[in-house]
């Protein structure tokens, strides 16, 4: 083999396994975040919820009765007590405040009557909240970082994929070859 098809070898293993790697840190985290993510039950209103609604300025409800209640977060932890708050006058859906695609993919709430997905600026990424309605009428709540985060692993991983390429390409090359010119006996 000559000498520059081993060096182009050499750069083609070093170019699949970045992107290779590239790839797996990538998609990775989307498939564990789609299928196995953790959800976190929220205090229970006061009735069954049949419909999630996410403002601007927070969480609601509404109810089989048709009240709308208004969840009170406490410095960004979940609240314990007396959580859910009467709403005097519907809140006014919102938009996402970003594109749900630059967060990742949504996770999947099986037999969910309702949910909703956000997806927030967070950092120099997003993060992205799902609120769903469970069959019992509790409230459910998912919240994972979107790959648009910065994550060392991003930076590195296709420089590990090049360097692993790399050693694969030298051991599947053919070992010294031998000239093709004559051998004078003597």
């Amino acid at each position: 083999m000559s000498r520059l098809k081993s060096i182009g070898l050499l750069m083609l293993m070093a170019l699949a396994g970045a992107i290779s790697m590239c790839l797996l840190t990538l998609y990775s985290p989307s498939i564990n975040a789609r299928f196995f993510a953790q959800w976190t039950p929220l205090a229970r209103p006061p009735d069954k919820a049949i419909r999630v609604i996410v403002t601007v300025k927070g969480l609601w409800v509404r109810t089989q009765s048709g009240q709308v209640y208004g969840y009170d977060f406490v410095d960004g932890t979940s609240c314990q007590e007396d959580c859910w708050k009467a709403a005097s006058v519907y809140p006014k859906v919102s938009k996402s405040y970003l594109p749900l695609d630059m967060c990742g993919p949504i996770p999947v709430f099986s037999n969910g009557l309702d949910s909703v997905a956000v997806c927030r600026p967070y950092g120099v990424g997003g993060l992205l909240s799902v609120y769903a309605i469970g069959q019992d009428g509790n409230i459910y709540v998912s919240e994972s970082h979107g790959p648009s985060d910065t994550d060392p692993s991003l930076c590195f991983s296709p420089v590990v994929g090049a360097i692993v390429g790399l050693l694969i390409g030298f051991f599947i090359l053919p070992g010294n070859e031998q000239s093709s010119g004559t051998v004078e006996q003597g």
